[in-house]
């Protein structure tokens, strides 16, 4: 596939830097979209992607709106989350701790690999969390219709790495999340 015009739009100014310099860069902040809008025309564009963002806002709604606006009829959005109702995250519930990728994440790691340190703070930033149904769900009210679905593996070794490679390939519990949708309305 071959795109006329590329644009990164990020909060972080090194994150902007870091793509070639054919990509045009634009700086906006996805938590206040809801009150503004980044200058893209209505029906703009035929792709978006969203790798790893909605997670990190405190109204994913508004992420999902703005990419609805500025695609076309028929364009399509990609979107990557953390999965809420992995595997890991399921068991880790079960046993009374918080989920991986949420709040105190580091303290559960080190539970994992046999010991509990204390680590104040959220290592990721997370707002907001997702299963695969809320995302669909979500991705529909807002008039996508999805076209794939997919899990990811996170990058971790031992046993959780070793389960990870086996569970990825369902979606409902793999550790990350990957949709595609379509812009239908």
């Amino acid at each position: 596939m071959e795109a006329n015009e590329v644009y990164e739009v990020d909060v972080n100014n090194n994150s902007l830097q870091i793509l070639p310099r054919l990509v045009r860069e634009f700086k906006f902040d996805l938590e206040t979209s809801g009150r503004t809008r980044p200058p893209f025309e209505d029906n703009y564009f035929d792709f978006v992607t969203a790798i790893e963002i909605i997670e990190h806002l405190s109204h994913g709604d508004y992420l999902i709106m703005e990419a609805f606006r500025v695609l076309r009829t028929g364009g399509y959005l990609l979107l990557t989350t953390p999965n809420l109702a992995s595997w890991i995250n399921r068991l880790l519930l079960g046993f009374g701790y918080q989920p991986m990728f949420y709040g105190a994440f580091k303290v559960l790691l080190d539970w994992l690999t046999g010991g509990i340190r204390r680590k104040e703070g959220s290592i990721y930033g997370h707002k907001n969390l997702y299963t695969l149904k809320a995302m669909l769900d979500l991705l529909k009210v807002h008039g996508f219709v999805t076209c794939y679905v997919s899990g990811s593996r996170t990058f971790e070794k031992g046993l959780v790495g070793m389960i990870d490679r086996l569970l990825f390939h369902f979606p409902s519990v793999a550790p990350i999340l990957i949709t595609t949708a379509k812009k239908i309305g």
